[in-house]
C-alpha cells in the first residue's frame, strides 16, 4: 500500500474532518463499511428470474397434470437438445396440447375414450418417448397408451394393459448415443416400482411390428412382458418399495439406477437398480417427500417435502443430508437443480418460488404470489428448460400456463446496466477518486473511478411511508461539502440528508419544505443553500440543524429548477418561466434579473424596460421586414482540405471570431413538412403568425446553469453565466451592470430536444452539453462572449491543434457561407450519441479530460473528451493510466449504440 492510499483511507475514517483519528472513529468506520458492503453484495447477486411473468390461456378445461418437452430428435444427436423441440401439456380430462418453445399454440388432441362408458377416466401422467417420436399417457384405467405424434399425427399405437394398480408417476430415458437402449419406469398407488428395458432394432417399434389395420392399437399385457414373451424387452416389478403412493420416479443413467419417493418417513426416497447390480438404499425424511431432482454435473440429489425444508444429498451417503436450506413456510412440492449455475429452485404449496445458491447456501430470489400473478389455485406441475432457462408453470383449474424466463442472455446481446432504474444524479470526488451516482429507486452507489467497479452502495436513501408501505423516493439533487468528505442529497419530499458516503451513514437530516421537490444544493464553508419547487432559498448553518434555517425573500413566481454558485459572492437560480435571479450570497439580495423571453438586458430592480402595451420580443428574433421573415440555408461548406496556410487564418477568423448579433430561431424549418432535417432547410417565407405559434409552443424553463469562474464577472461584455433550457437553447449572460444576454445558440440535436445538463472544464475553454436524445456535444467557448479574445494567429494555431485532438473536426465540415446561421454559435468540437435515452447529468474530470454521462437507460458511461468510449460503470476495465491518450484506448462501441448509432457517431467513437 502506497502513501496516497494510506492518506485516502485516513480521510475516509476521519469523518469529522478534524485531522485526527481516534479508536471510536476507526471501529465505527470498519463496522459500518462491513454492514453496507455486505448488504451491497447481497443486492448485487444476480436475480435468476425477472418479476414479469407471461400468462398463456389454454384449451384445457381441467387440471393440467403434466408439462413435457418433446425434442425433434436428429439421427446425429448424442445428447438431448432443449432448443429444438416443442412442449406438450396434458389435462386430467385427456386433452393434449402442443406448444412451441415460445409457448405459442400449435395443435390440440383428445385422448380417445369410448363414449359408451358411464364414467370417464382421469389421466394422471405423460412422458415423451422421444427416440421413436411418441408420447405415453397413463390413466386411472390402469393402462399406459402410446401415441404416435410424427408429422402432426396423434394415433394410438400401443397399450400396456393388466396393471395391478393405478399409475401415479412415470419417467422415460433413451440412449441417443447408442440409439438402441431405452428405459421406462413408473410407480403406482401401492408403492410399487416398475421398469421396462427396451432394445430397439432398426426398422421396428417399441413392441415389435404394428397390426395390419392402422386404426387398431396393439395391446400388450404387462404380465406377458414380465414373463419375457417379447424379444429385446425386459420388464421388472419391485413390490412394496414404498409405504405410500409413489409421488415421483426418475431413471438416472449416470448412476445406472432409478430414484423414487413417497410421503412416508421410513421409505421417503429409494435409490435402486432393477437389474440388482447395485445395493439399494433408502433416504429417510420425516413425513416423506413430494419431489426430488438429480444433477449429474454436481452428483447431488435435492429433495423437498412436508417439513418445509430443501435437502441436498450425496447419492452414496444416505444417513444424513449434506445441506439443509430453509425458508419455505409450506410443504415443498416441486424442485429443480440448475447445475450450470450451482442453484436449486423450489416451489411450495403456497406458490412461493425460491432460488437458492448452493455455494453460499443463501436464497437468491423469492417470488411469491404477491410479487407475480400466479392465480388463485396451486401450481400443479412445472417444467424447467435448462438451455433456454424457461420455467413453465401450470397453475390452476382454468387451464393457464405461466412462463418465467431467466435473465440469462447471450453475452453478445447483453446490455450492461449500472442501476436498475434511470440514473438521475452523478458527482465526481477527486479526493477519493470515486464517482457517486443516484437513481430513481433512491439507491446511491459509489464507483471506483480507476476500475469501474462498485465499491459501496446504500439503498432507500430517501423514503416515504404511504398507506403503510415504505416507498423509495427519487433523489433530485446532490452536492459535496467543500472538503469533499460528506455528501448532501435532496428528494422530492423536501428532505435534505448529509451522508458519510464512504460507509453509507446519515450524519444529519433536515426539512427544506413540506412535500416540495429539492432541485438545488450549494455548500459553502459554513452554510448550505437549498432551493426547489418551493420557490425560495433556505439557508442552513452546517451542524446546527433545521432550527438555524433562514429563508430568503421569495423572488420567483414559478418553481425553481436549478441553482449555480460563483465563488465566493454570487448565487443564481433558474425557474420554470425562464427567469434567472442572481443573488448576493452573504445578504440574500437580488443583484439582477434575467429573462431571455422578456428582455436581453439585465435588470437590477426586477422590472423590465418594456411598457405594458409594448409587444414582447424574443432576443433570438431579428425582423427582416414588417410582415415576413426569411431563413436562409448554408450555400456552401468549407472542409479542412479547402483551407490552406495562406488564407486559412482569415477563413477561420470568420468562423471563430463571431460578431455580437442574434440569429433566427433554428427550428423554423420544422414548420415545413418537406424539410428532412435542420442541416437542409429550404428557403421559405414565414408569416408572423406561424413564427409566434412556434415560439409559444416552446417551453421557457431553465433546466441547467453553470458559472464560468475564470472570467471577469464585473465586465458587461463578458458572459459568466450559462443557462440551458427545455427548448434546446444555450444562453450566455453577463451579470454585470448593463450586462445581459450576450450570445445564444441551439444545442439540441433535433427539434424539440431539451438540453438537460452542462459542464465546463476548470479553465472554461470547453462547454459540454447533453440533450434528451442522448447526444453529447463539446463546444469551444474560449473566445465566445468574452472581451479579451485570443489573437487571430494564436486562434488559427489552436484550431489546427484541436483538429488533431477531435476526430469530429477532421471528419465533418464547418458551415461558414451564411453568417447568420453561425452568428452566435461557438465552434462545435465534438458531437456523438452516448446513450439511447435522455442524458440526465454530466460530470467532467479535469485532470484526465474525461466525461461521465448518466442516462435514463440505467447506464453510467465514461468517455474521453474526444469521444472515445472507455466503459460502462458496473463492468470492470483495466486500471486507467494517470495520463490518458485517446490513441491508446481500444476502439469499442456500446452494444446498444451499435444498433441505433448514426454514421457520424460511429466515426467519432472509432476515432475517425
Amino acid at each position: 500500500i502506497d502513501e496516497e492510499e494510506v492518506e485516502t483511507l485516513f480521510m475516509k475514517m476521519d469523518a469529522n474532518c478534524d485531522g485526527t483519528l481516534d479508536w471510536e472513529e476507526y471501529v465505527s468506520y470498519n463496522l459500518l463499511e462491513y454492514q453496507e458492503k455486505s448488504q451491497m453484495l447481497e443486492m448485487l447477486k444476480e436475480k435468476p428470474f425477472p418479476k414479469e411473468i407471461k400468462c398463456i390461456h389454454t384449451r384445457h378445461h381441467d387440471n393440467i397434470v403434466r408439462i413435457i418437452y418433446s425434442p425433434h430428435v436428429h439421427k446425429r444427436w448424442t445428447h438431448m437438445d432443449y432448443t429444438n423441440g416443442k412442449y406438450a401439456t396434458l389435462s386430467k380430462d385427456g386433452i393434449v396440447t402442443f406448444w412451441s418453445l415460445g409457448l405459442r399454440y400449435n395443435r390440440c388432441h383428445t385422448v380417445a375414450v369410448p363414449n359408451d362408458r358411464a364414467t370417464q377416466p382421469w389421466f394422471v401422467d405423460m412422458v415423451s418417448v422421444y427416440n421413436v417420436n411418441m408420447i405415453a399417457v397413463a390413466s386411472t384405467d390402469r393402462d399406459i397408451s402410446f401415441y404416435d405424434i410424427t408429422a402432426k399425427k396423434f394415433v394410438k399405437r400401443y397399450v400396456i394393459t393388466g396393471l395391478e394398480n393405478c399409475v401415479t408417476t412415470m419417467d422415460y430415458w433413451a440412449d441417443l448415443d447408442g440409439k438402441k437402449q431405452s428405459v421406462m419406469v413408473w410407480g403406482d398407488t401401492a408403492g410399487n416400482d416398475y421398469g421396462i428395458y427396451f432394445e430397439i432394432q432398426r426398422g421396428s417399434g417399441l413392441f415389435g411390428s404394428l397390426p395390419t389395420k392402422q386404426e387398431m392399437a396393439k395391446r400388450i399385457s404387462f404380465a406377458e412382458l414380465l414373463k419375457g414373451h417379447f424379444p429385446n424387452i425386459k420388464a421388472f416389478r419391485l413390490a412394496g418399495i414404498h409405504d405410500d403412493w409413489v409421488t415421483k420416479i426418475a431413471y438416472i443413467p449416470e448412476l445406472g439406477c432409478f430414484l423414487s419417493c413417497c410421503q412416508s418417513s421410513t421409505t421417503s426416497l429409494y435409490l435402486g437398480d432393477f437389474l440388482k447390480k447395485k445395493s439399494p438404499s433408502y433416504f429417510k425424511v420425516n413425513k416423506g417427500l413430494f419431489a426430488f431432482d438429480y444433477c449429474a454435473k454436481l452428483n447431488i440429489i435435492a429433495t423437498g417435502g412436508m417439513d418445509y425444508n430443501v435437502r441436498i444429498w450425496n447419492p452414496y451417503v444416505n444417513n444424513k443430508c449434506i445441506l439443509l436450506l430453509k425458508g419455505h413456510t409450506k410443504p415443498v412440492v416441486h424442485i429443480v437443480l440448475i447445475g450450470k449455475k450451482h442453484q436449486v429452485l423450489s416451489i411450495d404449496k403456497g406458490k412461493s418460488i425460491r432460488v437458492f445458491d448452493l455455494k453460499d447456501q443463501s436464497c437468491l430470489q423469492n417470488l411469491s404470489g404477491r410479487i407475480i400473478s400466479l392465480g388463485p389455485f396451486p401450481i400443479s406441475t412445472i417444467l424447467f428448460n435448462p438451455d433456454l432457462q424457461h420455467l413453465v408453470l401450470a397453475t390452476n383449474k382454468l387451464g393457464k400456463i405461466r412462463l418465467l424466463e431467466s435473465r440469462e442472455e447471450d453475452e453478445r446481446h447483453a446490455e450492461i446496466l449500472s442501476h436498475n432504474k434511470p440514473v438521475v444524479q452523478v458527482l465526481y470526488n477527486p479526493s477519493f477518486k470515486v464517482v457517486i451516482t443516484a437513481c430513481e429507486e433512491s439507491v446511491v452507489s459509489v464507483w471506483d473511478m480507476e476500475t469501474g467497479e462498485k465499491s459501496m452502495q446504500f439503498v432507500n436513501a430517501h423514503t416515504l411511508m404511504e398507506d403503510g408501505v415504505l416507498t423509495p423516493l427519487e433523489i433530485t439533487a446532490m452536492a459535496f461539502d467543500p472538503p469533499m468528505r460528506r455528501l448532501l442529497t435532496g428528494a422530492r419530499d423536501g428532505i435534505i440528508k448529509v451522508w458519510n458516503f464512504n460507509v453509507g451513514a446519515v450524519l444529519q437530516s433536515f426539512y427544506a419544505s413540506e412535500r416540495a421537490m429539492v432541485t438545488g444544493i450549494i455548500c459553502t464553508a459554513r452554510k448550505f443553500y437549498v432551493t426547489g419547487w418551493f420557490r425560495f432559498i433556505n439557508v442552513f448553518v452546517d451542524g446546527e440543524g433545521a432550527d438555524s434555517c433562514k429563508r430568503w425573500p421569495k423572488k420567483h413566481e414559478e418553481d425553481i429548477l436549478c441553482m449555480a454558485y460563483f465563488h465566493p459572492t454570487l448565487l443564481a437560480t433558474g425557474a420554470y418561466d425562464g427567469t434567472i435571479n442572481v443573488w448576493l450570497r452573504e445578504t440574500g439580495h437580488v443583484v439582477c434579473k434575467l429573462n431571455a423571453h422578456e428582455s436581453d438586458k439585465a435588470n437590477p430592480d426586477g422590472t423590465y424596460s418594456y411598457g405594458e402595451n409594448q409587444e414582447t420580443q424574443t432576443p433570438s428574433y431579428q425582423p427582416k421586414s414588417d410582415s415576413e421573415y426569411r431563413l436562409d440555408s448554408a450555400d456552401s461548406i468549407i472542409s479542412l482540405e479547402d483551407i490552406d496556410d495562406k488564407d486559412g487564418e482569415e477563413e477561420l477568423c470568420n468562423i471563430m471570431n463571431i460578431e455580437d448579433k442574434s440569429y433566427e430561431h433554428p427550428l423554423l424549418g420544422a414548420l415545413n413538412p418537406q424539410s428532412p432535417d435542420l442541416d437542409k432547410i429550404p428557403k421559405k417565407l414565414y408569416s408572423r403568425q406561424d413564427y409566434d405559434s412556434l415560439t409559444k409552443n416552446y417551453e421557457a424553463s431553465i433546466e441547467s446553469m453553470i458559472f464560468l469562474e475564470k472570467r471577469n464577472h464585473l465586465d458587461k461584455d463578458t458572459a459568466v453565466l450559462v443557462s440551458s433550457g427545455a427548448e434546446g437553447w444555450v444562453r450566455f449572460w453577463s451579470v454585470a451592470h448593463e450586462g445581459g444576454l450576450l450570445g445564444q445558440f441551439n444545442a439540441g440535436h433535433q427539434p424539440g430536444c431539451s438540453v438537460n445538463c452542462m459542464v465546463t472544464d476548470i479553465d472554461n475553454n470547453y462547454l459540454i452539453t447533453a440533450d434528451t436524445m442522448g447526444v453529447v456535444k463539446v463546444w469551444d467557448i474560449m473566445n465566445y462572449c468574452i472581451r479579451l479574445r485570443v489573437p487571430d494567429g494564436t486562434s488559427y494555431a489552436r484550431f489546427k491543434k484541436l483538429t488533431k485532438r477531435f476526430p469530429y473536426l477532421r471528419i465533418f465540415a464547418i458551415s461558414a457561407a451564411n453568417p447568420e446561421m453561425t452568428l452566435k454559435e461557438p465552434l462545435c468540437l465534438n458531437s456523438f450519441r452516448a446513450h439511447t435515452k435522455a442524458i440526465n447529468r454530466l460530470e467532467f474530470i479535469n485532470d484526465r479530460q474525461l466525461i461521465i454521462t448518466t442516462s435514463s437507460d440505467c447506464a453510467i458511461r465514461l468517455w474521453t473528451i474526444c469521444g472515445k468510449y472507455i466503459g460502462t460503470f458496473g463492468e470492470r476495465w483495466k486500471q486507467l493510466p494517470k495520463t490518458i491518450k485517446a490513441a491508446a484506448i481500444q476502439r469499442t462501441v456500446p452494444k446498444d449504440l451499435r444498433r441505433c448509432g448514426s454514421a457520424r457517431t460511429m466515426r467519432v467513437l472509432n476515432g475517425g
